[in-house]
């Protein structure tokens, strides 16, 4: 290993260390009056970072031949993870409102086909494609929330209903094929264009390839959300809603309004991890997203976030992110199936409710 993989890697074990003590510090101010590991353990900060912690220590065992060492896993265990994190972000929101959100891996596909439509097939700037799918994830959240806050009709039936629209709406826009470079042409041909450059930005790196700009819109959103969230009015409302919407509404709060906005809001991260999720993937796939829906209340449980609502945060999130995150490429590196996968993440969510049930 080169001198500058060496300085990259303990730049990744310093960020690691310092969530961790970071952390720590907001779970010893948090929980000043309680006494003993029980009590430590009971604080939803100090169970995500156990998690974490447990994780990287399954890492240095199942290495794979030294894998987990090397400075390219962790790029991109964080590349991969930060798509997850879009939609858990979105996800943080809705659930600490009260609701859930189904329909975003839906969503994700949607604006993927649509996103590599515009720029691929039709040659549209990224400064009118880029807004214009943007809108559409948030329209697409918004009309989720009408329903199930206007009309007051379940979450789970009225983001089922958005999650089965949206696929279909996916599959119908593309014509139920993969929008690639490979454009059709009237007779039957095809003919290779270029992928754009909006594309080769958003996949591309930056610090001499050991952080991908992906990772970067995840941060900066995550941000934004968590300034949204902890910083300002709105964000208070949405917590005494998910606390109690009766006493929140007699309070004068505009309850559906807010969780309105906290599906709009859902919709527009899912439409930033779809645009991710092109340029990744270099095309628009109508399949693609599905069950992601679920990887994102993983991360959202296992972070600590409550499903009844009105406890949680955006930094449990972040931590409940590189947790499953890890994990993910931690089973990859080792070749684990992925229906194996897919169980695990199903125990996941089990196991992180039944431990905040524990708690209460």
């Amino acid at each position: 290993m080169n001198l500058f993989h060496c300085h990259a890697l303990t730049a990744i074990k310093v960020v690691f260390y310092v969530g961790a003590i970071i952390g720590l510090a907001v779970a010893a101010r948090a929980g000043r009056e309680t006494r003993g590991v029980a009590s430590w353990l009971n604080l939803p900060v100090c169970r995500a970072i156990l998690a974490l912690v447990l994780v990287f220590l399954l890492g240095v065992v199942f290495s794979a031949e030294g894998a987990f060492g090397i400075v390219g896993t962790h790029r991109d265990a964080l590349r991969q993870a930060s798509v997850f994190g879009l939609l858990a972000c979105g996800m943080t929101l809705v659930i600490i409102g009260g609701g859930i959100d189904l329909g975003v891996g839906s969503v994700l596909a949607l604006v993927s086909v649509t996103f590599s439509l515009m720029s691929i097939h039709w040659g549209w700037q990224p400064w009118v494609s880029v807004p214009a799918c943007l809108l559409l994830g948030a329209m697409c959240g918004g009309l989720a929330g009408t329903i199930t806050a206007g009309f007051r009709i379940q979450p789970f039936v009225a983001t089922l209903a958005m999650m089965v629209f949206a696929r279909g709406l996916a599959k119908t826009v593309s014509g139920g094929t993969k929008i690639s470079t490979a454009v059709k042409n009237p007779d039957g041909t095809f003919r290779y264009v270029d992928v754009p450059a909006v594309f080769r930005f958003i996949d591309s790196r930056i610090l001499d390839g050991n952080l991908s700009v992906v990772t970067v819109i995840f941060i900066v959103c995550a941000v934004l959300t968590w300034i949204l969230l902890a910083r300002h009015r709105w964000g208070t409302h949405l917590y005494a809603i998910g606390g109690n919407e009766e006493a929140a509404r007699l309070s004068g709060v505009p309850v559906t309004s807010t969780k309105i906005l906290s599906y709009v809001a859902s919709g527009l991260l899912a439409g930033v991890a779809g645009l991710c999720q092109a340029a990744q993937e270099q095309q628009g796939d109508p399949e693609t997203g599905a069950g992601y829906e679920l990887t994102a209340i993983a991360i959202v449980v296992i972070g600590g976030t409550t499903l009844t609502g009105g406890r949680g945060g955006i930094g449990l999130t972040l931590l409940g992110t590189l947790t499953i995150g890890y994990l993910e490429k931690i089973l990859s590196i080792n070749a684990v199936p992925e229906a194996s996968r897919l169980m695990l993440t199903g125990v996941i969510i089990v196991a992180a409710v039944l431990a905040q049930r524990r708690k209460r």
